[in-house]
């Protein structure tokens, strides 16, 4: 397998660091420049002499981001006017066209669900400000909580992305530059233009000379040529809807305060997770609260509503598709 490497700026709001990804056989995320927050460190960084590249990804870290999911009728055409008139009313700030983007995530009965991302416009300005000074391409910005739904680590996670381009409703990427991307040689253009000019060429040779053939022939010795009606493709897969009301809960308390798990439950509760039980851990000696799921096709969503409750990141969460419940939290002494 060819290996790729790619070099991943994180930034929040006190650290700034870049990472080289090596993606093959392996993964590998290496951390090459760590510094404090600031105007002259985040400018050191992106044009740091390990960067051997002028093409980059920026990650953002929740509390620079703005992530929001609209749920609207499904007869409502989802566009880019329409999504931006409703992000006014939930983002406290001016943005430009290109300071948000959106995608839609998900269809069920009567609604659809498209989620929103838009960086803290002061962050994303100064990166627009060192792409153009630096002659940077960025082909990719993202918050952890939509990468990590790739991998745990969400700087793995944002050199996983695929999806830099597409249909405005189906794609969720900010990109600064995206013209200069990885442009092609003048001889792979060329190639391919000679290809085509002397395949028309042919055809235009074979339709004459089937005119000429054909017209020699007698009527009744030409026989209809059968037409085969193509395979219909499949359905495209419904995607499942994250319904809290449907994921199961179980809080075992590893801190060793009496108590602690029958305070959260009414707190996950109020979330919208009905079925929620507590219970005690296997110990109670666990310096930092943890959590475990059945499946990560709702990794995004448990992370954005248990982290206003417990001091977690991405690396808190483990699956486990073994386990009864969807979501077991053990809490910690943190």
């Amino acid at each position: 397998m060819l290996e790729r490497f790619y070099f991943v700026i994180h930034l929040s709001r006190s650290r700034v660091k870049l990472y080289q990804v090596s993606i093959g056989k392996s993964l590998s995320c290496v951390l090459q420049v760590d510094q404090a927050y600031n105007p002259p460190a985040l400018e050191e960084v992106f044009s740091a002499k390990n960067l051997k590249t002028k093409i980059v990804r920026v990650l953002f870290s929740d509390d620079l981001s703005y992530v929001v999911k609209i749920t609207i009728p499904k007869a409502i055409a989802v566009t880019r006017d329409y999504i931006g008139g409703l992000l006014k009313e939930q983002i406290p700030e001016v943005l430009s066209d290109t300071d948000w983007d959106y995608k839609q995530i998900s269809t069920a009965g009567d609604s659809k669900v498209v989620m929103a991302f838009a960086p803290v416009k002061e962050f994303k300005d100064k990166v627009n400000t060192l792409s153009s000074k630096l002659s940077l391409t960025i082909e990719a910005i993202e918050p952890e909580s939509v990468a990590i739904t790739r991998h745990p680590d969400p700087v793995i996670g944002l050199a996983l992305k695929n999806d830099l381009s597409g249909s405005d409703d189906q794609t969720l990427n900010l990109a600064i530059n995206r013209s200069v991307k990885r442009s092609l040689p003048p001889s792979l253009i060329f190639v391919p233009l000679l290809i085509i000019f002397l395949f028309a060429n042919f055809m235009v040779y074979r339709y004459f000379k089937n005119i000429t053939d054909t017209s020699s022939l007698n009527p009744k010795s030409v026989q209809p040529t059968s037409v085969t009606n193509p395979t219909p493709l499949p359905p495209s897969p419904t995607v499942r809807p994250f319904n809290r009301s449907l994921i199961s809960i179980k809080i075992l308390n590893g801190s060793g305060i009496p108590g602690a798990a029958g305070k959260v439950s009414p707190k996950i509760q109020a979330l919208g997770y009905a079925d929620v039980t507590t219970g005690n851990a296997d110990n109670s000696d666990y310096p930092i609260t943890k959590i475990t799921i059945k499946s990560d096709e709702f990794l995004a969503d448990y992370y954005q509503d248990l982290k206003t409750l417990f001091s977690i990141n991405s690396e808190s969460f483990l699956v486990d598709n073994t386990q009864d419940p969807d979501v077991i939290v053990i809490l910690g002494k943190n």
